[in-house]
């Protein structure tokens, strides 16, 4: 017998965006790591690909795709400070003559 009633049902909190996205800084930013993959950050950030694609494209400014691919061929990404940190300076002077973060 349930004490509750039956017609109370609890609602799960949906995030609002500026919580998805700072959970997607999150994982771009973790320490682990260099750079991530699409799904890498989905799996840490716990949402869908397509929400760090959005992401991406909202916050063009502090995200970005690096000129190379992964080993597997995936994209690769960070956010700017991140790369600022991370990025050897070969990765740096590479980016600078091609005009494009390496």
């Amino acid at each position: 017998m349930s004490l509750k009633p039956s017609n109370v049902r609890r609602k799960k909190k949906d995030k609002n965006s500026t919580q998805i996205f700072e959970e997607i800084k999150k994982a771009l930013e973790n320490p682990k790591y260099k750079y991530r993959t699409l799904k890498g950050v989905s799996n840490e950030a716990h949402v869908s690909i397509e929400a760090v694609e959005k992401a991406v494209r909202e916050h063009s400014d502090e995200i970005v795709f690096l000129f190379r691919k992964g080993q597997n061929g995936e994209a690769l990404l960070t956010t700017r400070t991140h790369y600022k940190k991370k990025a050897s300076l070969k990765e740096k002077f590479m980016g600078a003559v091609i005009n494009r973060v390496y």
